[in-house]
């Protein structure tokens, strides 16, 4: 089932539009209001309809954008060229018999009214029970319905909203304008209309960010005295920054100098890069292990230099988002 749901999302991307499907677009559902997708089975010769569970009513109450979706089974945060389509709503088994099953595959598929020609790629991530949030496993009985919560990984630049919804094959689509309902995205990342997001941005000095699981606020540069003192000896010059690190989702979140680029920005233009550890202010040791759901540490980031530099900025640049964050430090 899992495939075929995929199959039929990939497809509606390789055709330009659906045969037979009429233009220009007119919705067919709206938030709110139940519709019944799926394909409707008939006797041959007769006509007669046969209930065999291959249809269901969807009624979708909500849609947003976001670059994370915490839920206990994966840490999911969009990565670079990537934003997240979240809808919520219930599916409901309308048909006399016989039980349908609602499982993480079997729930809903998504087409495009219009193919996307841009760069990016789309890719379903799961459908959530929205209580446990963990992948939904249930049972419906003729007329019983569960709440969901879909989870879509689509094109960070996609600003046409025009979605269909499916089940199995695309005979009955319930077709939706999501582009009032869908709001702006809340991320250092967004754009300024809130409905795109970038692979890099600039904040101001003090400003916490996001940068895939995490939230990071930063403390500033200095060049401790007792350091500075150690030059006249020949050692050179040590720039040292300390950041506030918060695991924002519900599953631990890798956290470590293996995992993330810390470079300093000079003035004058020149890169100086972090010594590769990371000091956990709390302990005074090196920081090994992951970071726990909700819950913050400080790091202290050492820049090690010949000569003498002004900090202007600290970059960090997290590989399994590809996003990347210039920090300014205070003039």
């Amino acid at each position: 089932m899992r495939d075929v749901l995929i199959l039929c999302f990939l497809a509606a991307f390789a055709n330009a539009q659906t045969p037979g499907v009429p233009k220009p677009f007119k919705a067919t559902a709206q938030l709110g209001v139940p519709y019944v997708i799926g394909v409707e089975s008939k006797v041959m010769g007769s006509g007669e309809k046969v209930e065999i569970s291959t249809e269901r009513e969807v009624t979708l109450d909500s849609a947003e954008l976001s670059l994370v979706f915490p839920n206990r089974q994966e840490n999911v945060f969009a990565r670079a060229g990537e934003k997240l389509l979240v809808l919520r709503g219930s599916i409901r088994n309308h048909e006399k018999r016989p039980n349908a099953r609602l499982t993480s595959r079997e729930s809903i598929g998504l087409r495009l009214w219009q193919a996307y020609k841009g760069p990016g790629k789309f890719a379903f991530v799961g459908t959530f029970n929205p209580s446990t949030l963990e992948y939904i496993s249930k049972e419906l009985k003729p007329g019983d319905s569960a709440k969901f919560a879909a989870v879509w990984r689509i094109p960070a630049d996609l600003t046409d909203f025009h979605f269909g919804l499916t089940y199995e094959r695309p005979q009955k689509v319930a077709w939706y304008d999501l582009a009032p309902a869908v709001g702006q995205i809340r991320s250092t990342f967004a754009t300024p209309d809130g409905i795109g997001a970038t692979d890099s941005a600039k904040v101001a000095a003090g400003e916490t960010f996001d940068l895939g699981a995490l939230e990071i606020r930063m403390g500033g540069v200095s060049e401790p005295e007792t350091v500075a003192g150690a030059r006249r000896s020949g050692t050179g010059h040590r720039y040292v920054v300390n950041l506030t690190v918060t695991n924002r989702l519900l599953l631990p979140a890798r956290w470590g100098w293996q995992y993330v680029t810390a470079e300093l920005l000079a003035a004058d233009g020149s890169v100086v890069k972090a010594y590769p550890d990371i000091i956990d202010l709390a302990t005074d040791r090196s920081w090994y292990g992951d970071l726990n759901p909700g819950t913050s540490m400080t790091a202290r980031f050492l820049f090690p230099s010949d000569t003498a530099k002004s900090p202007r900025a600290l970059r960090l640049t997290l590989p399994d988002a590809g996003r990347t964050v210039e920090a300014a430090f205070n003039p």
